[in-house]
């Protein structure tokens, strides 16, 4: 019973393993076909400015009385 369960391991791992190994290696060395990241064209001072100032409308007083902030 052993050998015949070592037969089905070698028939069926085996060639998994393989395929996940391949599949991996295919994907690191793939190309990027869609562009999902542009950069912006123009840089304005003054949104990165109101985004550090919290003036996007999110309330966060569930921080406000947190222990380690006090």
């Amino acid at each position: 019973m052993g050998t015949l369960a070592n037969v089905f391991i070698g028939i069926i791992v085996y060639p998994a393993m393989a395929i996940y190994i391949l599949s991996v290696i295919y994907i690191m060395f793939r190309t990027d076909v869609v562009v999902t990241f542009l950069e912006p064209k123009k840089v304005d001072p003054n949104a990165q400015i109101w985004l550090e100032n919290e003036q996007y409308g999110v309330d966060r007083e569930d921080l406000a009385h947190t222990p380690s902030l006090e």
